[in-house]
């Protein structure tokens, strides 16, 4: 009789180890970086404009982004070549995207031009700065690693 409630007693004991364990382990908070954040989330879409007429220059720039979560839909020509400064046009309203693709890209500027009719929710058109656009985003990409 003795040995039987030895036994109970070691299996409850076990028992009550293993749901306190179970239970700890569950409410430990998983903390994620925004950097692991973002790589989790969809990549953002975008067509490349070259606005600066160097031949190669929206290339070069999808180039560069290409260690980003950012997926290049198409390059081509912007409707001029006098953009001094490369810009963001958002043409979907995502706010969430177009902050991250802002912090991808190291442009702050953009534009809202809203549109239904649309190949990517966002053109990025490379201006003429954009050799020292690229160099930044080349130097925080060689910062993470």
């Amino acid at each position: 009789m003795k040995n039987k409630w030895f036994i109970i007693t070691v299996v409850l004991v076990v028992l009550i180890t293993l749901v306190t364990v179970l239970l700890m382990h569950s409410k430990e908070e998983v903390v994620v970086s925004e950097e692991d954040e973002s790589v989790m989330l969809p990549p953002v879409q975008i067509k490349i404009l070259n606005g600066c007429g160097i031949p190669g220059a929206a290339n070069l720039f999808a180039d560069a982004l290409y260690y980003e979560n950012i997926v290049v839909t198409s390059t081509g020509n912007a409707n001029s070549f006098n953009y001094n400064k490369s810009i963001i046009i958002a043409k979907k309203d995502i706010p969430d995207d177009l902050k991250r693709l802002r912090e991808m890209t190291l442009i702050d500027d953009y534009t809202l031009a809203l549109t239904d009719r649309t190949t990517a929710p966002f053109f990025v058109i490379v201006g003429k700065d954009y050799e020292q656009v690229i160099k930044r985003i080349r130097s925080k990409e060689k910062s993470k690693k």
